[in-house]
């Protein structure tokens, strides 16, 4: 089976014409496959979704017993009913799942991935589904939840789909804002604006959660919202639909299902608080503080002494209850403004470049000082910094495989301190953090005219403490035969000499870049540099391209 990372096929579609239960999407599906290969491409180079720490206001053992009810609900195909006994509609898996997966990043019980896990599988094994056109067939908020468990199993593996309510088109427009497709973020808000307007006061059905997901959305991607018609028309701005939603919140905390006559028969609805204090949370939670503890203090008065939570007040435990809604109140009491945070791991590794070692200090020159760019030269991880540290040697990049031959999961800039610890941008700290999971992974070096190494072996990395890896010590701490330079007694280094970084040392190193920038004046972008001592010269031809011709990397 093909697998497609998180948002990559939803980002491919265009969402117009959207109906009440369901989307027609009329893309053809090798088109959608193509662009999901081209996006796909993009979202194995960078961070994933998400910006804010997890924290909750609510205990940690509430979110445990939550968790620990809800694993119960799932079914042995990895789906969840919608309710208690339920029947399984494929277009709430992703927001129930995702539950599961909020509860195991606050309290990192593997039992809740694992679930998650489980229904992410289930969810490859019904797609692609389509209508009886051939039309592709998608549900909604999936996109986010994939992502998400992607991103936190290392690899980017589990696919996706749409449909039509502002809260429906939230979670798609987060993640499309987050994985930087802006213009289909962009589409998608101008949908859910579409569909504020559409909300009238003879359309009152979910009209105060539709309000909620709008404001989150926006909150999230800084997109403004100014519906010109319809049930919001009198809101000029966001600001002013957040002012419409604290109205409707009532003295218990809660706020009601809807506007309309339905709200009476769903006193203290948990869904609809569910939405507005993430919405709130996401979009000042200092100003309305007061607001999502009153919320949250609803929610949490709905957890009954198994775990379950509610959909209202009243209902009986056990029988008539949404599994759904008891999801996304995990959602909101594990996570601010909604979000996950961003999986991280740590390394903390020591090279050195062959040519600007000196073997009388042991250490690298630092020639360079004053000369090196704010900007780093490498594309994967583009990073601008304030200033650069007077011991730095040059940036290089660092990242992670998932094997020798896998796939990159993660790439960072960084600065080579003289001593040979690859550093923070503040160009002291030894501990290189990157968007990936704690796991094993190959650790890459690569330098702009030193040819790239990678750990012999998979390193071992943990969130918290760095996991060290020291390649100057041996030869075989790099992959592969002859991968490094002994500089001198059991030091190495990186292999000095290729000037246009395609990873073998020749003659087109010679001719193409060291030659013609012999003798001009230097400039960072001027690679025959190659002991980045500020000038090219015969040294830089002699010394290093010479003696390392024929070479290269050991990275495949």
């Amino acid at each position: 089976m093909n697998r497609f990372t998180g948002t990559a096929l939803l980002f491919t579609l265009m969402f117009t014409g959207l109906s009440a239960q369901s989307s027609r999407l009329g893309r053809a599906p090798a088109q959608a496959a193509t662009a999901a290969s081209l996006i796909k491409q993009k979202l194995n180079r960078g961070p994933a979704l998400a910006t804010a720490t997890a924290a909750t206001s609510a205990s940690d053992s509430g979110i445990v017993k939550g968790a620990d009810w809800l694993k119960t609900q799932q079914t042995a195909s990895g789906a969840f009913p919608w309710e208690i006994n339920g029947r399984l509609q494929p277009d709430i898996q992703g927001t129930i799942a995702r539950g599961e997966l909020v509860a195991y990043d606050v309290t990192r019980v593997t039992s809740y991935l694992n679930t998650a896990i489980k229904t992410g599988d289930y969810l490859l094994n019904s797609y692609p589904r389509t209508f009886t056109d051939g039309d592709p067939d998608f549900a909604s908020h999936d996109a986010m939840f994939l992502e998400e468990l992607s991103r936190y199993q290392g690899f980017a593996d589990y696919a996706h789909w749409v449909a039509l309510q502002p809260w429906f088109l939230a979670s798609p427009a987060v993640a499309a804002h987050y994985t930087g497709e802006h213009a289909i973020r962009d589409s998608l808000m101008a949908g859910i604006v579409k569909r504020l307007e559409a909300t009238t006061s003879s359309d009152e059905d979910g009209d105060i959660t539709g309000l909620a997901g709008a404001i989150w959305a926006a909150a999230h991607t800084g997109v403004s919202l100014d519906p010109k018609a319809g049930r919001w028309a009198s809101s000029n701005s966001t600001a002013d639909l957040v002012t419409q939603l604290v109205s409707f919140q009532r003295s218990e905390g809660d706020w009601p299902y809807d506007t309309g006559s339905r709200a009476a028969s769903h006193v203290g609805d948990v869904s609809t608080t569910t939405w507005a204090v993430m919405a709130l949370k996401a979009w000042d939670a200092v100003t309305y503080a007061s607001n999502i503890d009153s919320g949250l203090r609803f929610i949490e008065s709905n957890q009954q002494p198994n775990g379950q939570i509610l959909t209202n007040p009243g209902y009986a435990p056990e029988t008539e209850t949404g599994v759904e809604v008891h999801a996304e109140a995990l959602q909101v009491l594990g996570t601010d403004g909604g979000m996950l945070p961003v999986p991280e791991t740590a390394v903390a590794v020591k090279v050195f470049l062959e040519g600007p070692y000196d073997t009388n200090t042991h250490s690298m020159t630092t020639a360079l000082r004053g000369l090196l760019p704010l900007t780093s030269p490498y594309s994967q991880d583009p990073v601008t910094v304030d200033s650069v540290g007077g011991e730095v040697v040059d940036w290089v990049l660092v990242q992670l495989r998932n094997s020798a031959s896998g796939a990159v999961v993660a790439s960072r800039s960084a600065f080579l301190h003289k001593d040979g610890r690859i550093v923070a941008q503040d160009g002291r700290t030894n501990k290189i953090t990157l968007p990936a999971g704690t796991g094993n992974y190959s650790v890459v070096v690569r330098h702009r005219n030193h040819l790239a190494i990678m750990s012999a072996g998979a390193v071992a990395t943990r969130r918290d403490l760095p996991s060290r890896y020291d390649f100057t010590t041996a030869q075989t701490k790099a992959y592969g035969t002859n991968p490094m330079k002994q500089v001198e007694a059991n030091v190495f280094a990186m292999l000095a000499g290729d000037g246009n970084g395609d990873g073998s040392v020749n003659n087109t190193d010679r001719d193409s870049v060291w030659r013609p920038q012999h003798g001009a004046s230097w400039s960072y972008d001027k690679r025959g540099d190659f002991n980045l001592d500020g000038g090219i010269d015969a040294v830089d031809r002699n010394r290093f391209w010479r003696a390392n011709s024929g070479s290269s990397t050991r990275v495949p």
